[in-house]
């Protein structure tokens, strides 16, 4: 994994019990039984089971003559005009997946020749693969139960199990991508390409079969199958395949398992593009969105429009999907990542964790800790010892940065808490160096938000340690940050499945909500730094104000003025620009954030709740500002407002509210207004029905009792 605070199940479980050698053969073999050559007249195995065929040869299942052990072997049989560069291109590609050792990537054990004759051999053989369950999932019912007891949830459908199988296959595509070997992909990421291992999900073939192809007729070797799920970039020219290419077909991937867990038949989608995904994105991207309900598919749908980006820079990495993807829960707990994927804190390892048997996908249950509770302090004193474990229970993950993860829990009320854990970096070699800085950002963290007692900013409710990890306590743990919110509420009431609730006064109320909490946040002689519809929060139809670690970051930058220090943003999920932060910013990143930056960013967001306010969408505004040059950004944003404001009768007074907001988004920071100057605008409005724009807690107080 990339982040090495970090762990999973799967990870403790491979690296605890590590796999045992497959003895295929009587023969000598070198250290782990590969590359053996037999005598052309014999073959080691009998083939008990043909598995499949096609163009690039066979796979069947083989009972070793010599051992009776049962493995998989891929079959190749070689033109001798191609022979050497044949056997050398398989020979290398084999090398580097004997290398593999993943939970949800099968097992290379072993390889030989015959004369003319390649064989890969893989364990474990497979039940079926993930093509067989797409296209038979919706024939009978008979069949499907066949199919559920297959995998080995028999009271678990398919169709809740699949999702999680997402975040299996991401997790386990993060890791060959970040193994240390340069330029390791799969190549050939398809629905049959991909097994089930009882209720395990497995990656396996990683274009050798490509390979193959390729060697012995000079194609690109690409199968009509393998054409539908591959980039456009590929197809035009070969030489593009690499990570971004993996990316893209692990999307449509996701998005066919998507279709069967909305109950909609395979050939559906298949139908928009009838021979290759990539002649018809906008309309696959276009069925997807059609299909949200909740703010999971919101959640997906923004991820595949990253994922299946034309430019394959733009794509995220592996990792990035892995860390997006274990955030995504419906309403009623089906995840889109298996528990044993989930990501757990390093630190926080105990004895007992060390003796659990192989992880279950679908095994979410945290047992009770002790019952020593977490303190309400702001200074960490209470301290979970080795072999302690803090009394909660896990609902669900909510957000993965590089030196912390955010996940809702409870203990022993109802109510939900943000605990956020924040950890030694891992890229640091000095323990002491480590625990130092988690140390010095939780107890700044903690203190920071401390101080603020507001309405519309989470409160720290608790905190504690355990060994080197430090976790504060907030709440309310929120339904929904509000960049979802928004695509949310866009989307018809009667389709909804999970209701954000009365949309229109949410929105109007936040306007003022939000200008108070700012404002509150600058009282405090503090600066956010990272206002975005991804650090607002809504819960029961109110806003929050969240996100503060680049105010610890401030802080650190403010003691180091002076000196040469280049601070990268470690909670940016993709490679791309702070939409949300002014001009100057994205010019000199590194500067010191001041209250104007906060209110430039403020404006971007009441901007966009202004145009889902008057029956656009997020998406729209996007399309708008985003289809050209970065730097012509400032004038769009100007004829955006313009457009917005010219079909505007929620606002009353309208010219004072449009004046207000350009001056939040003016070019030049001495131009803005201050929060203050906000607040007294957005307190001044209200609707044609005398609706005010802010709250009731905030009509009678804007601080907490």
């Amino acid at each position: 994994m990339s982040n090495t605070s970090l762990t999973t199940k799967a990870d403790r479980w491979r690296e605890s019990h590590p796999p045992e050698s497959v003895k295929w053969t009587k023969a000598q073999l070198d250290s782990e039984g590969f590359d053996h050559e037999f005598e052309e007249s014999y073959e080691p195995f009998n083939f008990i089971k043909e598995l499949g065929s096609g163009g690039h040869g066979s796979v069947a299942e083989g009972k070793s003559k010599e051992t009776g052990v049962i493995v998989v072997v891929k079959r190749f049989d070689v033109e001798p005009s191609r022979a050497d560069n044949t056997f050398a291109a398989l020979r290398k590609e084999v090398d580097v997946m004997r290398k593999l050792s993943h939970h949800h990537i099968t097992r290379f054990v072993g390889s030989y020749t015959t004369g003319l004759r390649f064989r890969i051999l893989t364990v474990p053989a497979a039940i079926c693969n993930l093509e067989l369950v797409l296209c038979n999932f919706q024939k009978s019912e008979t069949q499907k139960s066949d199919l559920e007891r297959a995998i080995g949830k028999p009271h678990w459908p398919i169709q809740r199990f699949l999702p999680s199988c997402m975040g299996c296959l991401a997790h386990a595509l993060q890791y060959m991508h970040n193994m240390a070997i340069p330029h390791v992909r799969h190549k050939d990421i398809k629905p049959a390409n991909i097994l089930f291992n009882g209720n395990i999900v497995q990656f396996c073939d990683f274009g050798i079969s490509k390979t193959f192809t390729t060697e012995q007729s000079g194609s690109t070797g690409y199968s009509p199958k393998t054409i539908r799920y591959a980039p456009s970039e590929v197809l035009e020219d070969d030489k593009h395949q690499g990570r971004p290419q993996d990316i893209f077909s692990l999307a449509l991937v996701f998005l066919e398992i998507f279709a069967i867990y909305k109950g909609s038949p395979i050939q559906e989608i298949r139908d928009l593009a009838k021979e290759k995904y990539a002649d018809n994105i906008p309309g696959l991207l276009d069925w997807v969105w059609n299909h949200c309900v909740e703010r999971c598919d919101i959640q997906l749908y923004e991820l595949l429009r990253r994922m299946l980006d034309h430019v394959p820079d733009n794509r995220p990495t592996a990792t990035q999907v892995w860390e997006s993807i274990v955030t995504f829960a419906t309403q009623d707990r089906v995840y889109f990542c298996g528990s044993c994927c989930m990501p757990l804190v390093l630190a926080t390892r105990t004895e007992e964790q060390d003796k659990e048997e192989s992880p279950y996908p679908l095994d979410y249950r945290r047992e009770a800790g002790t019952n020593k509770r977490y303190g309400k302090d702001a200074d960490f004193e209470v301290k979970f010892m080795k072999g302690e474990r803090p009394n909660f229970r896990w609902v669900r993950c909510l957000r993965l940065t590089k030196m912390s993860i955010s996940d809702e829990v409870y203990d022993d009320t109802p109510t939900t808490l943000c605990r956020k854990r924040i950890f030694p970096p891992p890229d640091s070699n000095n323990d002491a160096d480590e625990a130092c800085e988690a140390w010095e950002s939780a107890k700044n963290e903690a203190r920071i938000v401390r101080k603020f007692k507001h309405a519309h900013i989470l409160k720290l409710d608790g905190t504690y340690q355990h060994d080197n990890c430090y976790a504060l306590l907030l709440t309310p743990a929120a339904t929904f940050e509000l960049q979802y919110f928004l695509r949310l509420a866009s989307i018809e009431p009667e389709k909804r499945t999970m209701s954000p609730g009365d949309v229109s006064t949410t929105l109007r109320e936040a306007f003022g909500c939000l200008a108070s909490a700012v404002m509150h946040v600058h009282e405090n002689q503090l600066v956010h730094g990272d206002i975005s519809s991804s650090s607002i929060f809504i819960k029961d139809g109110l806003v929050y104000l969240g996100h503060f670690g680049q105010m610890v970051l401030e802080q650190r930058r403010k003691k180091m003025q002076g000196t040469h220090y280049h601070m990268e943003d470690d909670d940016d999920k993709y490679v791309r620009k702070n939409r949300y932060a002014p001009q100057e910013n994205t010019v000199a990143p590194a500067h010191l954030h001041t209250p104007a930056d906060d209110i430039y960013s403020l404006g971007c967001v009441y901007l966009e709740m202004q145009t889902v306010r008057q029956g656009r969408t997020v998406m729209e505004m996007e399309k708008f500002l985003y289809s050209g040059p970065w730097k012509n950004i400032e004038s769009k944003l100007n004829d955006w407002t313009k457009e917005l404001e010219r079909g505007d009768c929620l606002v009353l007074p309208s010219n004072k509210f449009w004046q207000c907001l350009r001056m939040m988004l003016a070019a030049e920071k001495h131009l803005r207004p201050t929060a203050q100057h906000v607040h007294e605008v957005m307190n001044e409005c209200k609707t044609a029905g005398n609706d005010l724009f802010y709250c009731t807690f905030c009509s009678s107080s804007q601080r907490r009792p």
